[in-house]
């Protein structure tokens, strides 16, 4: 009576045995860490091979899925030699028909270009969402790293941007990062191109002189405008903008003023548009050119008479609150005195004034301020006199 549950229930066993078993050409992680049992990664204190896989997305896997190079015929000598790199294609087909660049460098023809290891991690690849991987908003300013302050590499490929990474993480971006609020800008949020489908992926982070970058000098205004939308409108009303829009070259964009990766507040003094240094680092490199006053026939000069100037004696003294170029010209939405709708329109300029000379007359607020004939000196120094008392 005994035979039949007997062989019923080693047959259930023989059963589970073999589901449970791998074939016997895959190693299991536990097989390839009797010698590979080493640091994931170099980072200090990095986790064990086999720990970081066991909290990996690819937990699941054998070695031999990534690995599928390696044939298990000798159990004292695994593998030979040489071993074929991994090809996440296997899997990531889409990502990979999408990454055939990495800045100026080529998939197949650079040997320093980054592999998908080189962001992702190795056995310790994450989700972006989760605070270990390599790639999450916090850690990726230092993946990105790992190559950026490469001196050999920089210098090998011409790298023009000095330190980037250590002035992004000085910047307001970068504080904000570090403080994981969301809609921080890190890396990817301004490198990451567009692709056939116009969404924008980080496999595809193109050079600023290729025409599809986000970083290509006509599209910076789009690329920061994914956050600043209002700010960015602004300037494509104003006549900075209506020139790129043209293709002038000459134009300034978002980076020629605020910078690219150590952008600041404008409240902090060591801004470019700070109060205390818009005018003479900012405004001035385009403004006092005689080449750029000649090609578009700009009258020029008028920083001379600024410095000169009541406003510009008290910036110097250190008054942030005083006059500058953009509490009168504006900031973004530029436009030239015969636009009706300038603040130095000459119709709007007693409104503009008036801002901060509260009840000054349209006569006085007409005083052309940007020449430097003793009359227009006397005429403005009678409008500050009025000034300080209000």
């Amino acid at each position: 009576h005994m035979w039949p549950r007997l062989r019923s229930f080693f047959g259930a066993l023989l059963a589970v045995v073999i589901w449970t078993t791998p074939p016997a050409t895959a190693q299991t992680a536990v097989d390839c860490t009797e010698c590979h049992d080493t640091a994931s990664d170099a980072r200090p204190g990095a986790p064990s091979i086999l720990e970081a896989l066991n909290v990996s997305v690819h937990g699941r896997l054998a070695c031999t899925d990534c690995h599928q190079s390696i044939q298990v015929t000798d159990a004292t000598r695994p593998h030979g030699d040489k071993v074929t790199p991994v090809d996440c294609a296997e899997c990531h087909d889409a990502e990979a028909q999408v990454y055939v660049k990495h800045g100026r460098l080529e998939v197949g023809r650079d040997p320093d270009l980054p592999r998908c290891w080189s962001c992702h991690g190795s056995h310790d690849v994450l989700p972006s969402s989760d605070r270990r991987s390599h790639v999450h908003l916090v850690n990726l300013p230092r993946t990105c790293r790992i190559c950026h302050s490469d001196v050999d590499l920089v210098k090998k490929h011409f790298v023009l941007r000095d330190k980037p990474i250590k002035m992004y993480e000085s910047s307001v971006h970068g504080r904000v990062a570090r403080k994981e609020l969301n809609g921080a800008a890190v890396c990817s949020d301004c490198h990451s191109a567009p692709d056939q489908t116009g969404r924008r992926t980080v496999h595809r982070i193109l050079s600023s002189a290729d025409s599809q970058s986000t970083i290509y000098r006509f599209n910076i205004p789009d690329t920061c405008g994914q956050c600043h939308q209002s700010v960015t409108q602004d300037y494509w009303d104003g006549i900075h903008g209506q020139f790129v829009q043209r293709g002038s070259a000459d134009a300034p964009v978002c980076t020629t003023c605020h910078g690219e990766h150590g952008i600041v507040s404008p409240r902090d003094r060591l801004s470019p548009v700070s109060a205390a240094r818009v005018a003479e680092e900012t405004c001035a490199p385009c403004h006092e050119s005689v080449l750029l006053n000649e090609k578009y026939g700009l009258a020029g000069g008028g920083l001379a008479f600024y410095i000169d100037s009541y406003h510009g004696l008290k910036s110097k003294a250190g008054d942030v609150t005083v006059a500058n170029c953009a509490s009168c010209h504006g900031s973004h939405r530029i436009l030239p005195s015969s636009d009706a709708q300038s603040s130095i329109h000459p119709a709007n300029l007693q409104h503009t004034c008036g801002e901060c000379h509260h009840g000054i007359s349209a006569e006085v607020a007409q005083t052309r301020i940007h020449e430097t004939t003793p009359d227009v000196r006397a005429a403005g120094r009678g409008s500050s006199a009025s000034s300080t008392s209000s």
